[in-house]
């Protein structure tokens, strides 16, 4: 690369997602020494978002996001934020960093140097679920739990649901387990989610 250690390059969203997949351990080598800076598409008029996970597991240093728009990614981003004392920074994991590793997240492979780790799920009950928006009419809640992963592409396919608990926002139990693999288990998010089946 001819561009310094302290030069940034931007990079739209598009651009990001495509070197992401089809150049993947060359994109997280770049992101070793180079800032990139990845911003939201031009088409996004109405300030939506895209999933900041794959940028963030491609070892991207600034990915930007409209903050009006509360929804998934910018949950996602609040998530992986609150680590380090919500300093606004988290250091990328060593795999990421240091010279002579290649890392492709992109891959279902293990990858060298990258310890796996084993997620277990254990969904016990709620307490006290109000109904949505706290309203004081209507039915009672029919609640059930949903846990989705992100994080590398090869660790994103998780979407565990709890079965529902008819009529009982008062305290449901789910007792559900699920186990799953992590194989870049520092990169992994994790969303817990109630909802209200009706």
């Amino acid at each position: 690369s001819c561009q310094n250690h302290w030069e940034m390059t931007s990079f739209g969203e598009g651009k990001t997602f495509k070197l992401a997949k089809a150049n993947a351990r060359e994109w997280v080598v770049h992101n070793k020494r180079q800032l990139a800076r990845i911003y939201p598409g031009g088409s996004r008029v109405d300030s939506s978002n895209y999933n900041p996970v794959l940028p963030w597991a491609a070892g991207c240093s600034i990915v930007a996001l409209n903050y009006q728009t509360q929804k998934e990614p910018m949950w996602l981003n609040n998530g992986k934020f609150q680590i380090n004392g919500q300093s606004g920074y988290v250091l990328k994991p060593e795999y990421m960093r240091a010279e002579g590793t290649l890392v492709d997240p992109s891959s279902a492979e293990m990858q060298p140097g990258i310890q796996a780790k084993i997620l277990t799920l254990f969904v016990v009950s709620g307490q006290h679920i109000p109904k949505p928006n706290f309203s004081r009419k209507g039915e009672v809640v029919d609640p059930f739990v949903r846990v989705k992963l992100h994080g590398a592409p090869a660790d994103n396919d998780l979407d565990f649901r709890t079965p529902t608990v008819d009529n009982n926002g008062f305290n449901p139990s789910w007792r559900a387990m699920a186990w799953y693999k992590l194989r870049m288990p520092d990169l992994a998010l994790l969303q817990v989610t109630l909802w209200d089946y009706d």
